[in-house]
């Protein structure tokens, strides 16, 4: 028997011609948490950075519709672990990991998005997640 099971279920098959890329930047901001977590986890903060929100539920599970420029997605929250850890996916983009750490100066950032691509797809995969993290970084600084 050459099947995997996982209970009473076959366990899903490993995706062939692709591989997990990552895009990632570390950076600190002399923000409080407190604001940062704002950018993540509210309409005004994720419109500011990733794209045009409303309607932002907050709670593991919940789901908001994002607008930007002529495409249109869904996001969805996994992870929500104040104030150090927020996690949400995106058909489109990946997965979006934020690990925040706070000191007396500030906040440390380590941004992540994650996705199993194909070679034919990271090229342009990489270069929007890029930009994607750069406004991220420009608001949490600069803003």
């Amino acid at each position: 028997m050459t099947d995997g099971w996982a209970g009473f279920r076959a366990t899903p098959k490993p995706l062939t011609g692709v591989s997990v890329e990552e895009t990632a930047r570390v950076f600190s901001t002399q923000k409080p948490v407190a604001q940062i977590i704002g950018l993540l986890t509210t309409d005004a903060g994720l419109t500011s950075w990733l794209g045009s929100v409303a309607g932002l539920k907050l709670g593991v599970g919940a789901k908001a519709q994002v607008a930007f420029g002529d495409q249109s997605f869904e996001i969805l929250f996994t992870c929500l672990d104040f104030p150090g850890h927020i996690v949400f996916m995106s058909e489109g983009l990946g997965e979006l990991d934020f690990k925040l750490s706070e000191s007396k100066s500030g906040t440390k950032i380590h941004a992540v998005i994650r996705r199993a691509l194909t070679p034919e797809e990271q090229p342009a995969w990489s270069a929007s997640t890029l930009q994607i993290l750069q406004r991220f970084e420009d608001i949490a600084v600069n803003a």
